[in-house]
């Protein structure tokens, strides 16, 4: 995981070679990198559904993992250089809110077979 943002890190900083691009490139790749963790944390979370203290703990850590999501998406919209960028990333919020839209649907279908872990 760590690898890929720093792969993505780097792509960024070809495509956009200044000096500022570097500021907008870190928070990119943190992203991505937390994006990566959350499906992790999510399929953790799905696997423990039925022990409630470890799918309250992964719960908490997807929560932590989206919470710096959100912080890293505005580090990288107020170091985005172009209009493009810009777009770029409000794309990736808007898949990143459907994503959670759709977990919190898995969350509710599995609540309607056993007791609720928590709510997102």
């Amino acid at each position: 995981m760590r690898l890929a943002a720093l792969l993505l890190a780097a792509v960024l900083l070809c495509a956009s070679p200044s000096l500022a691009a570097r500021d907008f490139a870190y928070p990119a790749a943190g992203v991505y990198g937390r994006i990566q963790l959350l499906r992790g944390l999510e399929r953790q979370l799905l696997a423990a559904a039925e022990q409630p203290a470890r799918a309250a703990f992964y719960l908490r850590k997807r929560q932590e993992a989206r919470v710096r999501i959100d912080e890293l998406m505005r580090e990288a919209h107020a170091a985005a250089g172009s209009a493009g960028q810009h777009r770029q990333l409000d794309t990736l919020a808007v898949l990143v809110r459907l994503a959670d839209a759709r977990f919190a649907e898995v969350l509710a279908a599995g609540a309607g077979a056993r007791k609720p872990v928590a709510s997102l």
